[in-house]
């Protein structure tokens, strides 16, 4: 998992974070940590619940006070004005949209 390119770990719709949760787990302790320590996750979703559920479970399992370093956007990551941050790694359950036009 740490092979994969880019520094930045963005769950582009993340609901309540069973993806971004399983990615963690299978990090290795340096690795994760620094994603956390350096603000390297972004956690984006439409439903607002979904996302405080999401950061809360970050929280309960990696320590609350790692919750200030996630990024949590509040919106739909296909919006032309929300914009991911420059080299990132993408996670995303399979696509539940098909974009037609880029």
């Amino acid at each position: 998992l740490s092979t994969l390119q880019g520094e930045n770990v963005c769950d582009v719709c993340c609901g309540t974070g069973n993806l971004i949760l399983s990615y963690l787990k299978n990090l290795d302790k340096k690795d994760l940590y620094s994603l956390l320590n350096n603000k390297r996750i972004f956690l984006y979703d439409i439903d607002s619940l979904a996302l405080k559920i999401c950061l809360y479970s970050i929280g309960i399992i990696y320590g609350k006070e790692y919750m200030k370093n996630v990024t949590v956007v509040d919106g739909d990551f296909l919006n032309r004005n929300v914009v991911l941050p420059a080299n990132c790694k993408v996670i995303s359950n399979p696509p539940y949209y098909k974009i037609k036009e880029i």
